[in-house]
């Protein structure tokens, strides 16, 4: 049985490069009607193409922005917010303006970048406004910020800049910039695995009968917090190798997790539990 339905968007919900495709919403639609709810769990912001789905998807309910660290409603009313040590965020903002990196700050409701390299300007839908280094970090030390990217080409795995104490970081990658690595800095236990055990709470959900789909590597906590973890087939192969696959991303996987989820409200398949 599954009471809800988690879905990442980019490499999940969304092709790269591509709109989100009718037969989505169609399939969106007949799980509504058959009482199953779907949130998002996504490292966008709460604004742009991330607000518009979750208000499409679930209107009034709450859904997972900022990589676990905001927990919100699409209205902007927060369940949780994780935010980061102003010390921690004045400390990697300069760091960062010294190489002369791209960097972006992301508030509850908006996300604000900073020296950008070309090929990280192709976010398309991404809601996000670029100022001054000189700007960027007085809004940082003025706001509330829940997590910085930083962003480098691949051949920089490790964190570009030091990691201030009460701060951690991981690396992730953008469907949209292959050959681009995204450095996420939040404080500790803000990730899309605790972001999902309170949104069940939320829900009033027990975790093993959830199911999530995501295709990166941010995903994999996420992944390993629910009952039914799937995967896109051309997601990453940290994931491939780890979780159930469906079709690829291009090919409307996102659909055939709605049919699988949709398949189990009234069976009783004993879920695919991580024990990694």
């Amino acid at each position: 049985m599954v009471d809800l339905l988690i879905l990442d968007i980019d490499g999940t919900i969304k092709a790269p490069m591509l709109a989100i495709s009718d037969s989505f919403y169609r399939a969106a639609a007949r799980a509504r009607s058959a009482g199953l709810p779907i949130a998002i769990c996504t490292g966008r912001p709460l604004s742009g193409l991330a607000s518009e789905l979750a208000e499409r998807l679930g209107p009034g309910k709450p859904h997972v922005f900022q990589g676990g660290a905001l927990i919100a409603n699409p209205s902007g009313a927060q369940e949780h917010a994780d935010c980061m040590p102003d010390s921690g965020v004045r400390r990697i903002i300069a760091a960062a303006a010294e190489h002369e990196l791209h960097t972006e700050i992301y508030l509850p409701l908006h996300a604000w970048f900073a020296g950008p390299d070309p090929h990280t300007l192709c976010r398309d839908d991404d809601d996000r406004s670029l100022v001054t280094r000189a700007e960027l970090r007085s809004i940082a030390v003025s706001e509330p910020v829940l997590r910085i990217v930083i962003m480098t080409t691949s051949d920089t795995p490790s964190s570009p800049v030091a990691i201030p104490e009460g701060i951690v970081w991981h690396a992730g990658h953008s469907v949209q910039i292959p050959g681009y690595i995204y450095h996420s800095y939040t404080v500790p236990d803000s990730d899309k695995g605790s972001a999902v055990g309170r949104l069940c709470r939320c829900y009033g959900v027990d975790p093993i009968r959830v199911m999530a789909a995501g295709d990166d590597i941010a995903d994999i906590p996420m992944l390993e917090a629910v009952g039914y973890p799937l995967v896109p087939a051309d997601a990453r192969v940290e994931l491939t190798s780890r979780f159930p696959v469906v079709g690829t991303c291009a090919g409307d996987a996102a659909v055939e997790v709605i049919e699988r989820a949709l398949e189990l409200r009234g069976d009783t398949w004993f879920p695919y539990l991580f024990s990694g």
